[in-house]
């Protein structure tokens, strides 16, 4: 009987949650979207983390996705940030380049179903340049359930 009570208590104080991110630096091709692939977990409480296709969702719900990556500097072109789900652009951000490395961020809101995939990427236009990896919260992809 207490399971009932239990149970969802449970899940509500411990839902759904995933950090993957990258450790191996990497550089970015000029002008197209280069998609990245985490191989480290920071944490992941529902098996979705995959080191080949990104989050693999497991709960079906709604869920808030973050997605940034770190940047090398360059005052040329402009970099970007995107969150894919299913392989179709969820979420992407722009920004101006800086004299300073730069980490553009994206977030979204996305109903996901179970066996949906989400993946993250990044574009430099204006330079090849390298990722500064190695910190979860440079080059990273996070998802939590928020909701049924």
């Amino acid at each position: 009987m207490n399971k009932n009570i239990r149970d969802p208590a449970n899940f509500l104080l411990n839902p759904p949650f995933a950090w993957g991110y990258r450790n191996a630096g990497a550089t970015l091709t000029d002008g197209v979207w280069n998609d990245l692939t985490l191989d480290v977990e920071k944490a992941d409480n529902d098996g979705m983390f995959s080191t080949t296709s990104g989050f693999v969702i497991v709960t079906p719900g709604w869920y808030s996705v973050k997605a940034g990556g770190r940047i090398g500097s360059s005052t040329a072109g402009y970099r970007a940030v995107r969150i894919r789900q299913n392989g179709a652009d969820a979420e992407v951000v722009y920004m101006q380049p800086l004299s300073a490395a730069a980490t553009p961020r994206a977030e979204v809101e996305l109903y996901c179903n179970a066996g949906d995939t989400l993946t993250m990427g990044l574009l430099s236009a204006g330079a090849s340049l390298s990722i500064i990896a190695g910190q979860p919260y440079y080059c990273f992809l996070r998802a939590r359930w928020v909701a049924a």
